[in-house]
């Protein structure tokens, strides 16, 4: 490796214990699931990632120590729980609105535009409808808003996570599988 990604690694191990340490009683939880390894992974090479735990785990403070490990430590990090919104909501959360786009309607952001990282919580809860516009952005960064006239583009980091098994969401039809590739693969 070159010097800047020695130094980078460097900076991120060192990252990575302080926030192992300001975890309190999860580190121990995380340091026994090899965590000093996975998040200094996820966070130095700046890909999606999946997190798959059951509810309760801690997969939101996972989701937070990957971000403040990695270069986008001091940009906006956002959680948005797919379960607790109903599936009508979703789409103007993420991707956001224009005046006019459905009654009521006022120009706004989606999360999409407002994070540097996106942490989608619960993504097994998101309908599949959504699951088809989420893999549309991932494989080409663009979006658009609800009722908008033109393509926006994001550079936003998506960290997933599920409390239900993949390969079992996959095979019952309520997890796009081109998705979940194009999540774990980046």
């Amino acid at each position: 490796p070159s010097s800047t990604q020695s130094s980078h690694r460097g900076q991120s191990k060192t990252a990575v214990m302080a926030a192992l340490e300001a975890a309190g009683d999860m580190k121990m939880a995380f340091w026994g699931a090899n965590a000093y390894v996975l998040p200094y992974a996820s966070a130095v090479n700046d890909i999606p990632v999946v997190i798959v735990g059951e509810t309760g785990t801690g997969k939101e403070l996972f989701a937070r120590l990957i971000h403040r490990c990695s270069k986008r430590v001091n940009k906006p990090f956002i959680a948005l729980n797919c379960g607790a919104l109903p599936s009508t909501l979703i789409e103007s959360t993420l991707f956001g609105t224009v005046k006019g786009a459905f009654t009521g309607a006022e120009n706004s952001q989606g999360y999409l535009e407002l994070a540097d990282t996106l942490f989608l919580d619960e993504l097994n809860a998101m309908p599949i409808e959504m699951q088809s516009k989420l893999l549309r952005f991932l494989q080409d960064k663009s979006f658009w808003k609800l009722g908008g006239n033109h393509e926006l583009h994001s550079n936003v980091r998506i960290v997933a996570a599920m409390n239900e098994s993949p390969t079992q969401l996959i095979k019952h039809n309520r997890m796009r599988a081109d998705l979940f590739y194009r999540l774990g693969v980046g």
